[in-house]
Protein backbone atom coordinates (compact mmCIF):
# COMPACT_ATOMS: atom_id res chain seq x y z
CA UNK A 1 0.00 0.00 0.00
CA UNK A 2 1.39 3.37 -1.08
CA UNK A 3 1.58 6.08 1.59
CA UNK A 4 1.36 9.75 0.71
CA UNK A 5 2.67 12.57 2.90
CA UNK A 6 0.39 13.70 5.73
CA UNK A 7 -1.91 16.69 5.01
CA UNK A 8 -1.04 19.94 6.70
CA UNK A 9 -4.53 20.85 7.94
CA UNK A 10 -5.85 19.37 11.14
CA UNK A 11 -8.83 17.04 10.92
CA UNK A 12 -12.10 17.78 12.67
CA UNK A 13 -12.52 14.63 14.74
CA UNK A 14 -15.86 12.95 15.38
CA UNK A 15 -15.16 9.86 17.51
CA UNK A 16 -18.77 8.63 17.50
CA UNK A 17 -18.83 8.60 13.69
CA UNK A 18 -16.12 6.32 12.27
CA UNK A 19 -16.81 7.07 8.58
CA UNK A 20 -16.39 10.85 8.39
CA UNK A 21 -16.19 11.79 4.74
CA UNK A 22 -16.43 10.28 1.27
CA UNK A 23 -15.58 11.70 -2.15
CA UNK A 24 -16.36 9.99 -5.42
CA UNK A 25 -15.00 11.51 -8.64
CA UNK A 26 -14.07 10.93 -12.27
CA UNK A 27 -10.29 11.33 -12.83
CA UNK A 28 -10.65 11.53 -16.61
CA UNK A 29 -12.91 14.58 -16.50
CA UNK A 30 -11.54 15.77 -13.12
CA UNK A 31 -15.15 16.05 -12.03
CA UNK A 32 -16.31 15.37 -8.46
CA UNK A 33 -19.44 13.21 -8.73
CA UNK A 34 -20.47 13.52 -5.09
CA UNK A 35 -19.24 14.31 -1.58
CA UNK A 36 -20.72 12.92 1.61
CA UNK A 37 -19.99 14.24 5.11
CA UNK A 38 -21.05 12.70 8.45
CA UNK A 39 -19.77 15.58 10.58
CA UNK A 40 -20.84 19.16 11.06
CA UNK A 41 -17.63 21.10 10.49
CA UNK A 42 -16.05 19.48 7.43
CA UNK A 43 -14.51 22.47 5.61
CA UNK A 44 -10.91 21.43 6.45
CA UNK A 45 -11.58 17.84 5.45
CA UNK A 46 -13.23 18.94 2.22
CA UNK A 47 -10.17 21.03 1.38
CA UNK A 48 -7.77 18.16 2.06
CA UNK A 49 -9.78 15.63 0.06
CA UNK A 50 -10.09 17.99 -2.89
CA UNK A 51 -6.30 18.45 -2.82
CA UNK A 52 -5.81 14.69 -2.89
CA UNK A 53 -8.32 14.35 -5.73
CA UNK A 54 -6.59 17.06 -7.79
CA UNK A 55 -3.17 15.50 -7.23
CA UNK A 56 -4.31 12.07 -8.37
CA UNK A 57 -6.05 13.55 -11.42
CA UNK A 58 -2.76 15.26 -12.42
CA UNK A 59 -0.75 12.10 -11.94
CA UNK A 60 0.03 10.55 -15.33
CA UNK A 61 0.78 7.06 -13.99
CA UNK A 62 -2.49 6.00 -12.45
CA UNK A 63 -2.53 2.75 -10.44
CA UNK A 64 -5.87 1.01 -10.61
CA UNK A 65 -7.32 -1.19 -7.84
CA UNK A 66 -4.39 -0.46 -5.56
CA UNK A 67 -5.19 0.33 -1.94
CA UNK A 68 -3.68 3.58 -0.72
CA UNK A 69 -3.85 5.65 2.42
CA UNK A 70 -2.79 8.96 3.89
CA UNK A 71 -2.34 9.30 7.63
CA UNK A 72 -3.79 12.39 9.29
CA UNK A 73 -4.38 13.39 12.92
CA UNK A 74 -6.34 10.55 14.59
CA UNK A 75 -7.76 9.63 11.18
CA UNK A 76 -6.80 8.00 7.90
CA UNK A 77 -7.64 8.81 4.29
CA UNK A 78 -8.09 5.74 2.10
CA UNK A 79 -8.38 6.01 -1.66
CA UNK A 80 -8.89 3.58 -4.50
CA UNK A 81 -8.95 4.14 -8.26
CA UNK A 82 -11.22 1.69 -10.11
CA UNK A 83 -11.64 1.04 -13.83
CA UNK A 84 -12.12 2.93 -15.96
CA UNK A 85 -11.81 6.27 -14.13
CA UNK A 86 -13.71 6.23 -10.83
CA UNK A 87 -11.86 7.42 -7.73
CA UNK A 88 -13.02 6.92 -4.11
CA UNK A 89 -11.51 8.86 -1.19
CA UNK A 90 -12.77 8.02 2.31
CA UNK A 91 -11.80 9.45 5.69
CA UNK A 92 -12.28 7.22 8.74
CA UNK A 93 -11.07 6.98 12.33
CA UNK A 94 -7.76 5.21 12.89
CA UNK A 95 -9.49 2.31 14.63
CA UNK A 96 -11.82 1.65 11.70
CA UNK A 97 -11.10 -1.58 9.84
CA UNK A 98 -9.22 -1.10 6.58
CA UNK A 99 -10.98 -4.11 5.06
CA UNK A 100 -14.36 -2.55 5.80
CA UNK A 101 -13.35 0.63 4.01
CA UNK A 102 -12.65 -1.19 0.75
CA UNK A 103 -15.65 -3.47 1.33
CA UNK A 104 -17.72 -0.28 1.45
CA UNK A 105 -16.31 0.85 -1.90
CA UNK A 106 -17.04 -2.56 -3.40
CA UNK A 107 -20.61 -2.39 -2.12
CA UNK A 108 -21.13 1.06 -3.70
CA UNK A 109 -20.01 -0.32 -7.06
CA UNK A 110 -22.13 -3.46 -6.68
CA UNK A 111 -25.24 -1.36 -6.08
CA UNK A 112 -24.34 0.68 -9.20
CA UNK A 113 -24.47 3.95 -7.26
CA UNK A 114 -21.90 5.66 -9.60
CA UNK A 115 -24.35 5.22 -12.51
CA UNK A 116 -27.10 7.13 -10.71
CA UNK A 117 -26.02 10.52 -12.05
CA UNK A 118 -27.64 13.58 -13.55
CA UNK A 119 -26.74 13.59 -17.24
CA UNK A 120 -26.45 17.35 -17.37
CA UNK A 121 -24.43 18.04 -14.23
CA UNK A 122 -22.66 14.62 -14.11
CA UNK A 123 -23.29 14.62 -10.38
CA UNK A 124 -25.07 12.03 -8.26
CA UNK A 125 -28.84 12.35 -8.45
CA UNK A 126 -31.16 12.25 -5.38
CA UNK A 127 -31.73 8.49 -5.67
CA UNK A 128 -27.99 7.92 -5.86
CA UNK A 129 -27.35 10.11 -2.81
CA UNK A 130 -30.03 8.28 -0.85
CA UNK A 131 -28.59 4.86 -1.75
CA UNK A 132 -25.08 6.04 -0.92
CA UNK A 133 -26.23 7.28 2.51
CA UNK A 134 -27.95 3.96 3.24
CA UNK A 135 -24.78 2.03 2.43
CA UNK A 136 -22.61 4.32 4.57
CA UNK A 137 -25.08 4.12 7.47
CA UNK A 138 -24.97 0.33 7.24
CA UNK A 139 -21.18 0.32 7.56
CA UNK A 140 -21.31 2.86 10.37
CA UNK A 141 -23.52 0.47 12.37
CA UNK A 142 -21.51 -2.58 11.31
CA UNK A 143 -18.36 -1.06 12.76
CA UNK A 144 -20.17 -0.21 16.01
CA UNK A 145 -21.50 -3.77 16.32
CA UNK A 146 -18.09 -5.28 15.73
CA UNK A 147 -16.57 -2.93 18.30
CA UNK A 148 -19.18 -3.98 20.85
CA UNK A 149 -18.47 -7.65 20.15
CA UNK A 150 -14.74 -7.07 20.60
CA UNK A 151 -15.36 -5.25 23.89
CA UNK A 152 -17.60 -8.06 25.15
CA UNK A 153 -15.03 -10.66 24.16
CA UNK A 154 -12.33 -8.69 25.94
CA UNK A 155 -14.45 -8.46 29.10
CA UNK A 156 -15.20 -12.20 28.96
CA UNK A 157 -11.54 -13.01 28.42
CA UNK A 158 -10.55 -10.81 31.37
CA UNK A 159 -13.15 -12.50 33.58
CA UNK A 160 -11.98 -15.94 32.49
CA UNK A 161 -8.38 -15.03 33.21
CA UNK A 162 -9.34 -13.76 36.67
CA UNK A 163 -11.29 -16.96 37.41
CA UNK A 164 -8.42 -19.11 36.17
CA UNK A 165 -6.00 -17.15 38.31
CA UNK A 166 -8.24 -17.63 41.36
CA UNK A 167 -8.57 -21.37 40.67
CA UNK A 168 -4.82 -21.68 40.19
CA UNK A 169 -4.26 -19.94 43.53
CA UNK A 170 -6.68 -22.26 45.34
CA UNK A 171 -5.17 -25.31 43.69
CA UNK A 172 -1.69 -24.14 44.68
CA UNK A 173 -2.77 -23.84 48.32
CA UNK A 174 -4.27 -27.34 48.24
CA UNK A 175 -1.16 -28.78 46.62
CA UNK A 176 1.04 -27.03 49.19
CA UNK A 177 -0.97 -28.51 52.06
CA UNK A 178 -0.76 -31.98 50.52
CA UNK A 179 2.99 -31.62 50.06
CA UNK A 180 3.43 -30.59 53.70
CA UNK A 181 1.50 -33.61 54.90
CA UNK A 182 3.46 -35.89 52.60
CA UNK A 183 6.71 -34.36 53.83
CA UNK A 184 5.75 -34.99 57.49
CA UNK A 185 4.91 -38.58 56.72
CA UNK A 186 8.00 -39.10 54.61
CA UNK A 187 10.26 -37.92 57.47
CA UNK A 188 9.14 -40.94 59.53
CA UNK A 189 10.41 -44.39 58.54
CA UNK A 190 7.61 -46.17 60.39
CA UNK A 191 3.97 -46.57 59.38
CA UNK A 192 1.38 -44.33 61.07
CA UNK A 193 -0.15 -47.35 62.87
CA UNK A 194 3.18 -48.24 64.47
CA UNK A 195 3.72 -44.65 65.51
CA UNK A 196 0.34 -44.60 67.21
CA UNK A 197 1.04 -47.87 69.03
CA UNK A 198 4.40 -46.57 70.23
CA UNK A 199 2.79 -43.40 71.42
CA UNK A 200 0.21 -45.38 73.42
CA UNK A 201 2.97 -47.55 74.95
CA UNK A 202 4.91 -44.44 75.88
CA UNK A 203 1.90 -42.98 77.65
CA UNK A 204 1.27 -46.24 79.49
CA UNK A 205 4.92 -46.45 80.58
CA UNK A 206 4.83 -42.90 81.82
CA UNK A 207 1.72 -43.60 83.87
CA UNK A 208 3.32 -46.74 85.31
CA UNK A 209 6.38 -44.79 86.38
CA UNK A 210 4.14 -42.34 88.20
CA UNK A 211 2.49 -45.23 90.10
CA UNK A 212 5.84 -46.77 91.10
CA UNK A 213 7.11 -43.40 92.26
CA UNK A 214 4.02 -42.85 94.38
CA UNK A 215 4.33 -46.31 95.96
CA UNK A 216 7.99 -45.75 96.79
CA UNK A 217 7.21 -42.50 98.60
CA UNK A 218 4.44 -44.20 100.56
CA UNK A 219 6.79 -46.99 101.73
CA UNK A 220 9.47 -44.51 102.66
CA UNK A 221 7.07 -42.58 104.89
CA UNK A 222 5.90 -45.81 106.59
CA UNK A 223 9.46 -46.79 107.44
CA UNK A 224 10.12 -43.44 109.02
CA UNK A 225 6.94 -43.63 111.09
CA UNK A 226 7.74 -47.15 112.32
CA UNK A 227 11.28 -46.17 113.26
CA UNK A 228 10.04 -43.23 115.31
CA UNK A 229 7.45 -45.40 117.04
CA UNK A 230 10.03 -48.08 117.99
CA UNK A 231 12.44 -45.40 119.23
CA UNK A 232 9.75 -44.00 121.53
CA UNK A 233 8.92 -47.47 122.93
CA UNK A 234 12.59 -48.16 123.65
CA UNK A 235 12.99 -44.81 125.32
CA UNK A 236 10.04 -45.48 127.65
CA UNK A 237 11.38 -48.92 128.60
CA UNK A 238 14.81 -47.57 129.44
CA UNK A 239 13.53 -44.72 131.55
CA UNK A 240 11.01 -46.72 133.49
Amino acid sequence: MEKVSEPNDEVDNSPQIPIKYLLMGDVSTKKIITEFSSINNSSKIKKEINQIFSKICRNQSKKYNERNKISSKDSTYYFLLTYPNLLFIILVDDNYSENQVFELIEKINEEKVPTMINEETKELNPNGKKELKNIIDFYQKKNEEESNIKNENKINNDNNENNESKDDSENSEKIEKININQEIQSNSTEPPEDLQIKNDIFLMTDNKMDIVKHKYLYNYKMWIFCSIFIFIILLIVILF
